[in-house]
């Protein structure tokens, strides 16, 4: 009788505890979830970035003709900033759901994590010229979509 109790006993408070935990427990998975969203689309963007130099380096060893290259980098940048849209999207929900002082610590973060800032900031500029702009640099890469020089007008 008295185990009866006991046992009785240990599964009312298993069961309480689990009720009192599960808002604990669905606001760490849902966090968990856009994370990993986020680290989908970052993973995404670096991507991206490889395959615009890696077209570009296709261009310059004259894999690719002008008019292909031209056509390729024009499609990828327009990716990219698609992919860089949804992940701006992604950083703000997440800094609207953490408040004002982890929002300022998030920002910083991303400051501090090197040239994801620059990186973006050169897609969605050169972009925006329909691709025929003369300086845009992708992560760094110096793929240009237009050159007057013909190959090897970029950095080295």
């Amino acid at each position: 009788m008295n185990l009866a109790i006991a046992l009785l006993t240990l599964a009312l408070l298993a069961a309480v505890i689990i009720v009192i935990s599960s808002p604990l427990r669905s606001a760490r998975s849902a966090g968990s979830e856009s994370d990993s969203e986020r680290g989908e689309l970052e993973a995404a963007r670096d991507g991206k970035y490889r395959e615009l130099r890696d077209a570009e380096l296709d261009y310059r060893t004259g894999k690719l003709s002008k008019e292909d290259y031209e056509a390729t980098d024009r499609a990828l940048r327009a990716e990219a900033l698609q992919i860089l849209n949804r992940l701006e999207a992604s950083r703000r929900a997440a800094t609207a759901k953490e408040g004002p002082d982890v929002a300022g610590e998030a920002r910083a973060r991303a400051g501090e994590a090197g040239g994801g800032a620059a990186g973006e900031a050169g897609v969605r500029a050169s972009d925006g010229a329909g691709g025929a702009d003369s300086g845009g640099a992708a992560g760094g890469s110096g793929v240009r979509a237009s050159e007057e020089g013909g190959a090897g007008a970029g950095p080295d």
